[in-house]
């Protein structure tokens, strides 16, 4: 997933560079403070990809423990 994400990421920029804009705030750090902002252009890329981690696994932790109680998942 993340690295659907990072390629994303790519054909986003390309928008930037001929639309002029910053969608996803690629180019540059968007205005304001923010608790997920951390650091300066790029080094909030990282934070963004660790958050977005952190919270892929936390929705995935019950799908293990339901998984090693031995519930089956149906697929239709």
């Amino acid at each position: 997933m993340i690295l659907v994400t990072n390629a994303s990421v790519f054909v986003i920029s390309f928008v930037n560079s001929v639309l002029d804009g910053n969608y996803w705030f690629i180019c540059e750090k968007p205005g304001g403070e923010s608790l997920f902002i951390i650091g300066e252009w790029p080094l909030y890329f990282i934070g963004f990809e660790m958050f977005g981690i952190l919270v892929l696994g936390l929705f995935y932790i019950p799908m293990i423990i339901l998984r090693k109680k031995g519930v089956q998942f149906a697929v239709r």
